[in-house]
């Protein structure tokens, strides 16, 4: 390990630091933080990376990533999925400038662990009980309903997403704490141990039985190659057993009756069956990144479970990118981040990292935190410090590659940041909304429009800002916001929704007829839109029949 604490290595510490904490995902100031992090690194690093074969193949995908974005369907929603792609790559190889992992990398991850654990245990225990019960008092919040019942479940979320998340982050680090502690000595060795526990004891609370049995998959394939004394496999392979059947026992949904409408085997099911059904109907380049989303509802059927993401990456890739790339691309993922299992060391914080390199990619067959920032960049850059190291150091790259490479991680991080920026600003929209303050609420929605002009929600949410704002020109003005935000996501049933209100608004109930017939046909569960345009072409009828223009 590399003693030396340089300026990269505090960067990449801090962008771990950052998306274990502050999860980017939920929290825009953050994703443009860890963004401007990466850009950091990789300025960093370019004179070592930037003439390696890694970086002129990520500088080379660039135009590939742009078409990809152009041609897909839904091309306002494919930017901040390609950008995150080409963000995770930047900090993976800019990790590769370190002849190792860094020594403080150990105490960083134990400190982590022991940190989101507490809070996790502190949610499962007290605090969601209290939050439960304090948006049950606030029921006008939107979704107060939804967002109580999750609460009322009992499962921590610790910051991140989903408690399967947060499983996902402990797969990920407990082993390489526990393993870094087995290598240590006096004090640090026991503080390691009581980082891993507690670490333990957050990954039960949250009952994500897809994060037990990735950990457990990690741990095995450990175990084939040698890499872990037998009694540890036993032990760990134990405990997930029992930790398993507690969560069958304790958690409200129908874990051990997978036929059952709450299943989460069932619901997964469906999402993957979407994911496939959106391949067939675009074999070869599919709907476009991030294109499940838009694409689902059209497929959703009776039963089926709101979802963004299939919980299955190969899945998922394949609805995205068509079934060529997406077989592709699942192939590199999962040779990415299980190779370093094969090779290394079998104790210490690397081998540890290689572990639950294996288990996070494992997690991915049954869930999807590839696709969230806040697991993917920490997971990139364990696998750059993991990645095999030259024996002679390499020359510095020319300024033409350097400039190539520094490029190419300034427009990801841009991306990456405007889009969580305009997150923010979207947010602080709606609460102005709710609070009835519809100027303000106007003025943040198009500050999340200039940051991110290529956002369909920020385009959506201001063309209806600008209508209850009122004032001359709104309408003209919204309706030109509305037509960018169907542009942008033109499979979006809702884009199509805020557009028909706003041409009902400004007399074009044609326009808006429309509109609803799309998006009844673009969400068919949805019976209200279809209630809607029926209703609407009602009306129509009878003001023809009036002669009423």
């Amino acid at each position: 390990m590399t003693d030396r604490p340089d300026g990269l290595t505090a960067a990449l510490l801090a962008l771990v630091a950052v998306s274990f904490t502050i999860a980017p995902e939920a929290h825009g100031s953050a994703q443009a933080g860890v963004a401007a992090l990466a850009l950091l690194s990789a300025i960093l690093a370019s004179p070592r990376v930037a003439r390696s074969r890694p970086a002129m193949l990520a500088v080379a995908t660039l135009p590939v990533l742009a078409i990809a974005v152009r041609g897909a369907l839904s091309p306002g929603a494919a930017v901040e999925p390609a950008a995150l792609l080409v963000l995770a790559a930047v900090a993976g190889i800019a990790a590769t400038a370190n002849p190792s992992a860094p020594r403080a990398l150990g105490p960083v991850l134990a400190g982590l662990t022991a940190v989101v654990a507490c809070r996790a245990l502190y949610e499962a225990i007290w605090g969601l009980s209290a939050m439960a019960e304090s948006a049950r008092a606030a029921g006008a919040l939107p979704d107060a309903a939804a967002v109580v019942n999750r609460l009322e479940q009992g499962r921590p979320y610790a910051g991140f997403v989903t408690p399967a998340a947060l499983g996902g982050f402990f797969a990920l680090t407990l082993p390489a704490v526990v393993l870094w502690a087995a290598a240590r000595r006096g004090w640090t060795r026991w503080a390691g141990f009581a980082s891993g526990a507690l670490g333990a004891a957050g990954l039960a609370a949250t009952r994500s039985v897809t994060a037990l049995g990735a950990l457990a998959v990690g741990l095995g394939l450990a175990a084939l190659r040698r890499r872990v004394p037998g009694r540890v496999i036993v032990g760990a392979s134990a405990a997930i057993a029992l930790a398993i059947l507690a969560a069958g026992l304790t958690r409200p949904d129908a874990l051990f009756a997978p036929t059952r409408g709450d299943s989460p085997w069932r619901l997964r099911a469906g999402n993957i069956r979407v994911a496939l059904e959106i391949g067939r109907e675009h074999p070869w380049g599919g709907f476009g990144p991030g294109g499940f989303a838009e694409a689902f509802p059209q497929h959703r059927r009776e039963g089926d479970n709101e979802s963004r993401h299939a919980h299955d990456l190969p899945a998922e890739l394949i609805a995205d990118w068509g079934v060529p790339c997406g077989i592709a691309l699942s192939a590199l993922f999962f040779l990415t981040f299980v190779a370093p299992l094969f090779r290394g060391p079998t104790l210490g914080v690397q081998a540890g990292l290689a572990i639950g390199l294996t288990a996070f990619a494992a997690h991915n067959l049954a869930d999807f935190t590839a696709f969230l920032p806040s697991l993917i960049l920490p997971a990139a850059i364990f696998r750059g410090w993991l990645a095999p190291r030259p024996v002679e150091a390499p020359a510095a790259a020319r300024p033409a590659r350097r400039v190539a490479w520094s490029a190419l991680a300034a427009v990801a991080a841009f991306a990456c940041a405007a889009s969580g920026l305009a997150k923010d600003a979207l947010f602080s929209a709606r609460e102005a909304a709710v609070a009835q303050d519809h100027p303000a609420a106007l003025a943040a929605a198009v500050r999340a429009e200039r940051l991110a002009p290529w956002s369909p929600e920020a385009a959506q949410f201001t063309a209806s800002a600008r209508i209850a704002s009122g004032g001359a020109g709104a309408g003209l003005a919204a309706a030109a916001d509305a037509d960018r935000a169907v542009a942008l996501a033109p499979a979006r049933a809702s884009a199509r929704v805020t557009r028909a209100d706003i041409r009902l608004a400004i007399g074009d109930a044609p326009g808006a007829y429309a509109d609803l017939a799309s998006a009844a046909k673009l969400y068919p569960l949805r019976t209200d839109y279809a209630l809607r345009r029926d209703a609407l072409a009602g009306e129509i009828a009878a003001a023809a029949s009036r002669g009423t223009p």
